[in-house]
């Protein structure tokens, strides 16, 4: 199994290395553009007198602003998540992140002044026509006006992040990056990342998902110190916001972020948990295929075909592209660029991030991608999942500018899903044998249980985690 050895992102496009002396002066670049930038508007957005040309002036300039340090902030970002054990790397990270929280005392305000322009000035600049795409990103501003404190308030909370739950989430990545497991196959003890276990959960040996998944709870139960100071200051933290801000739900920060009615999710959430059922007649058939009385945590995503579907990485690049090609050929176009420039890193190493994402950069640079591919259709699938995303950034770079071209998390997952769906249709238009068809159709739906029933009951628990917290 070569894991897409030597499949790794070029970053060139970004700095030549960590060392690179332009990552310190685009960093300097942004804190002085910064700093003109308040000089220059603040206290001039909500006067009177702001009309739609100086908005729109301000808006392009805070995107100046926003360009010089999403560079750095992008780059550190993925070296961390490449080798969260490198110190370099960190350090970088702290650097950027400590800039970040100083850009945002600067410019603070801009959002703050947005919200507080009276709706009849917002009316008149809307009907003048100049602001073209920027409404939507004003408009979204101005849903959280409620929910504002003062600007000095605002300021303390934003420099107390970069120490608080900001530092706490640094912990979590930088501890967890470290850790490998030791676990016996084949007779042969093997020291494994954290991707390359939860591998071991879709093999067909029962023993081996069992073993696999009891020594990676264990190594966080062994660690729950740790992670239950973690969560609970994490879970603290939010309170003590949600109770500053005067939110009714703890849920509504990310209500109003998604752009979507906290009653449309309260109604999913409802309607979802009605039908647990659907979730738990399936994993009963399963079980029957298995040939087992009832499933266990470890059995979940057991395979239920008896050959092991081994697809190398450059195959199952063919297999995404062409179901993207079949749907779009201009779409498998783009992303073909994905491969030939290296905007991917794919092998399995230590240190290295587990699960898979795609970092948009800015509408002026190429999108990057995570992926932990193990040769098989699941990873198949993710590849599929966030080349997704990649395709969605490029499209949206071609029409946006850089505070409108990042979507709201449920329209950028319909992107990824649909991807998904395209790569099912395409595999089930093959002739392909009925236990390799169950397989994918099996997959799909473990997918969906996992998509909608699983993150419903991780969402019921973590609500709960927040009331009683």
């Amino acid at each position: 199994m070569d894991k897409a050895k030597g499949i790794v992102w070029n970053l060139k496009d970004l700095y030549a290395s960590d060392q690179d002396p332009r990552i310190e002066e685009d960093i300097q670049a942004a804190l002085e553009a910064a700093k003109a930038f308040h000089q220059k508007y603040h206290g001039r957005i909500a006067a009177e007198d702001c009309d739609a040309e100086r908005l729109l002036a301000a808006l392009t300039d805070y995107e100046h602003v926003l360009e010089k340090i999403y560079l750095p902030s992008v780059m550190a970002s993925l070296l961390f998540s490449a080798d969260g054990r490198e110190d370099r790397y960190k350090a970088l990270l702290s650097r950027v992140q400590d800039a970040f929280s100083r850009i945002e005392h600067e410019t603070l305000f801009f959002s703050l002044e947005i919200q507080k322009m009276p709706e009849s000035q917002i009316k008149t600049i809307f009907a003048s026509g100049t602001l073209g795409h920027y409404r939507h990103y004003i408009e979204s501003q101005r849903l959280f006006a409620p929910y504002t404190l003062s600007e000095k308030e605002e300021q303390v909370i934003a420099r107390k992040n970069l120490s608080g739950k900001t530092a706490f989430v640094n912990f979590f990545d930088e501890f967890t990056a470290a850790f490998t497991w030791e676990l016996e196959i084949d007779g042969e003890k093997k020291t494994l990342t954290s991707s390359e276990l939860r591998h071991l959960l879709r093999n067909p040996d029962a023993d081996l998902r069992y073993r696999a998944k009891k020594a990676h709870d264990g190594k966080y139960g062994d660690n729950a110190i740790v992670f239950t100071n973690i969560f609970g200051s994490l879970i603290r933290d939010h309170a003590t916001e949600i109770e500053m801000r005067g939110y009714q739900d703890p849920m509504q920060p990310s209500w109003l972020g998604n752009q979507v009615p906290g009653e449309v999710v309260e109604l999913m959430m409802q309607v979802t948990a009605n039908h647990y059922a659907l979730a738990r007649e399936y994993y009963q058939l399963k079980a029957k295929l298995l040939g087992m009385e009832k499933l266990r945590g470890s059995d979940l995503y057991a395979p239920i075909a008896k050959s092991q579907w081994k697809i190398p990485f450059e195959e199952g690049k063919s297999m995404v592209l062409e179901s993207f090609r079949s749907f779009s050929p201009e779409f498998a176009d783009l992303l073909e660029r994905a491969f030939a420039e290296h905007w991917i890193d794919a092998e399995i190493r230590p240190g290295k991030r587990g699960g898979a994402f795609c970092h948009g950069v800015t509408p002026s640079r190429h999108p990057y991608v995570l992926l932990n591919y193990m040769d098989n259709l699941d990873s198949v699938y993710t590849m599929a999942h966030e080349l997704g995303h990649a395709l969605h950034d490029l499209l949206a770079a071609e029409q946006q500018t850089l505070l409108t071209y990042h979507p709201p998390l449920v329209l950028a997952e319909t992107a990824s899903v649909f991807a998904e769906m395209l790569l099912t249709r395409r595999l089930l238009s093959q002739d392909i044998d009925r236990e390799s068809r169950i397989q994918i159709l099996a997959s799909k739906l473990e997918d969906f249980f996992g998509t909608i029933s699983r993150q419903t009951m991780y969402t019921y628990f973590e609500k709960d985690a927040h009331v009683q917290g």
